[in-house]
């Protein structure tokens, strides 16, 4: 992925607020971004493009677009979020034509009324060649 405003690389993840998580989705690497307005941009070829992610109780609202098309919005706060950082996985689409693409990825200003924040957590991108 190309990291542009707010993304970065956290390479030993773990929660600041107590919250329990799951087995395998901490101390390891990620990308992070915390505040509306970052983004990412990820060129893939293939038929589906997705993430991996951690969903806690500061998780966001992340608006993506698939080569130049429309933003669209997925929720990235779950209803177990408020007490757990859990592994979630959220597919942009999966019918794609199998070629090259390019995903690009920004956090929104807007969130989930019971979130704490606006995080988007990425463990994997989700590919299908």
């Amino acid at each position: 992925a190309h990291l542009q405003q707010g993304f970065k690389l956290v390479k030993n993840w773990q929660p600041v607020e107590g919250v329990q998580t799951r087995e395998g989705f901490v101390n390891r690497t990620m990308l992070e971004a915390t505040t509306p307005g970052a983004s990412l941009t990820l060129s893939f070829k293939g038929t589906a493009v997705g993430m991996a992610i951690i969903s806690g109780p500061d998780a966001g609202i992340v608006e993506y677009s698939i080569d130049e098309g429309r933003y669209q919005s997925k929720d990235l706060y779950t209803q177990w979020s408020s007490y757990l950082h859990l592994p979630w996985y959220v597919l942009f689409a999966g019918d794609l034509k199998n070629k090259q693409h390019t995903v690009n990825v920004r956090i929104s200003k807007d969130k989930n009324s019971a979130s704490k924040g606006t995080a988007c957590r990425i463990v994997y991108f989700l590919l299908n060649e």
